[in-house]
């Protein structure tokens, strides 16, 4: 018998490993071609249409994802309450969640139609100036509503079974797939009819075919899970209750992700959005890399939280953050050496940002992600409640100050109100409820090691921007070749050097041969 436990509970650990490493394969797939045919699909629309395109697109997406503030993080919440009943085969409980599920998305769904008609009465004072000639802005904003809309009714809910049974290999798949035909049919049509309506009216058809052959899966590997039943007053107490602690979170994550944009449409401008749009999309572009690695990583965080002492998860903390600084330094400063010569490449120089903005824009950058590490140890150990106000306090003073600063000081105004909240209240914040109920020790060192990375960082970026500047190359194409040779060499020399006597080098090393499989 206990042989044959331990049977089950190897195959087990091998199924886990299995899925594990197909939906990080998959997932990596999915995410390189959500990064690059897009790309392609922007460049088509900036040079058929122009950049006010762009910034429609911009401002929608954004106006979209605060309408899909409702869902509350609910998805998440449901998955996570799925994972017990289905391993152990209690398939009335798992319907009775699938039926929750089906119910609130309902609800969602209707809400988010409500919410959207409500805004619509608002467009004309969300964009400055006039939009394009060819587009009708409350048709489109319809349309972009109709995509957000439909997943909530259509099957959204059957994919949390593909979740829960660790199969997100194939919501991967099934979005890649469906994403090369759509992006592939819209390059097509913009080169044929230069008509953003024909481009965009491909977008919800994606969202109608991902939503049904997700379903259609999740019924052929869960035939046995239909939407039936009611959770009893407890599972649903237990349940909102759960939704309920990442709410705040979502709100603010939201919230300074689209504040931005919207606030620069209504005061500044369509053309200057789309223009900002590009500079961002290559930032949030390395952004969703850093997140797939850092993701990998989180289990193997909660599970050293759960087993290991307190003293060997500081170590550990400042073992991973001193990694995060070298990969967040080493793309500051690919970003401030490579933004103008890559957008003069890819745009233009008519369509580029001035290099103080570009200054901005990497500080931004910097300052929102110094702080991953420390946000992925505070998720990793569910401390959500314990910092509850402080999304909400984030988001208002976000909001009130970009409104003001924009119409002061510009584009430049958007950045510094995000950058402010960063600093002054997201990193104290934080780092405070992280040292003080996890760790429950003195933050000093942390701080300390975070603002030698930061003058680190600093005068190597200093350098390599010198060496970038003095060896000029005629062509645009070479010029950016040589500075990414330049950038990918220099600054990760140096920062070896400065710190190659830091005890984490060598654990870095251990970490990357073990990561690539050498012993």
């Amino acid at each position: 018998m206990k042989n044959t436990a331990r049977e089950e509970d190897s195959l087990m650990a091998q199924s886990r490993s299995k899925n594990a490493s197909r939906n990080i394969f998959f997932g990596l797939l999915n995410k390189i071609v959500t990064i690059i045919f897009p790309f392609i699909v922007r460049t088509v629309i900036i040079y058929t249409l122009g950049n006010e395109y762009v910034g429609l697109s911009s401002l929608f997406t954004s106006l979209l994802h605060v309408l899909n503030l409702s869902e509350l993080g609910f998805r998440s919440a449901i998955v996570y309450a799925m994972y017990k009943p289905i391993a152990e085969k209690n398939s009335s409980k798992v319907n009775s969640l699938l039926n929750e599920f089906k119910v609130v998305y309902r609800i969602v769904g209707c809400v988010v139609l409500f919410a959207g008609f409500i805004m619509s009465f608002f467009l004309d004072r969300l964009v400055k100036g006039d939009c394009p000639p060819d587009v009708n802005l409350y048709i489109l904003f319809w349309i972009y509503l109709f995509n957000t809309a439909i997943s909530y009714f259509l099957f959204a809910y059957k994919s949390s079974l593909l979740m829960a049974n660790q199969r997100r290999d194939i919501i991967s798949t099934v979005e890649m797939v469906l994403s090369i035909i759509e992006y592939t049919i819209q390059i097509v049509l913009l080169v044929l009819l230069k008509n953003y309506y024909a481009y965009i009216i491909i977008v919800p058809i994606y969202t109608m075919a991902n939503n049904i052959i997700c379903a259609i899966e999740a019924k052929k590997i869960c035939p046995n899970y239909i939407p039936d039943g009611r959770l009893s007053k407890d599972e649903r107490k237990d349940l909102y209750s759960r939704t309920g602690a990442v709410l705040g979170h979502k709100i603010g994550a939201t919230v300074i992700n689209s504040a931005d944009s919207i606030v620069i449409s209504a005061f500044l401008g369509l053309s200057i959005l789309g223009i900002y749009s590009n500079y961002y999309y290559i930032m949030s572009a390395v952004i969703s890399i850093f997140t797939v690695v850092y993701t990998s990583v989180v289990p193997s965080i909660g599970n050293s939280i759960v087993t290991e002492s307190k003293e060997k998860n500081y170590e550990l903390f400042l073992k991973l953050n001193f990694v995060s600084a070298w990969l967040v330094g080493f793309c500051a400063c690919c970003f401030m050496c490579l933004y103008q010569p890559f957008m003069k490449v890819w745009v233009g120089e008519k369509r580029m940002l001035s290099l103080t903005v570009v200054v901005w824009m990497v500080i931004y950058f910097y300052t929102w992600q110094i702080r991953a590490m420390g946000l992925h140890f505070k998720d990793a150990a569910g401390m959500w409640k314990q910092d509850f106000w402080k999304p909400y306090i984030g988001a208002v003073i976000n909001v009130v100050t970009n409104i003001i600063l924009v119409q002061k000081i510009g584009l430049i105004g958007a950045l510094i109100s995000t950058i402010i909240i960063f600093v002054f209240i997201y990193y104290p914040w934080e780092t405070k409820v992280l040292f003080s109920e996890l760790f429950k020790c003195s933050c000093r060192k942390y701080i300390t090691d975070n603002l030698i990375y930061l003058v680190v960082t600093c005068f190597v970026t200093a350098i390599c921007y010198f060496l970038c500047s003095i060896i000029g190359i005629g062509k645009p194409l070479f010029q950016l070749i040589v500075d990414i040779v330049i950038c990918c060499v220099l600054f990760n020399v140096i920062f070896f050097i400065i710190f190659m006597k830091s005890k984490y080098i060598e654990e870095v090393k251990l970490m990357a041969f073990k990561a690539i499989g050498k012993k």
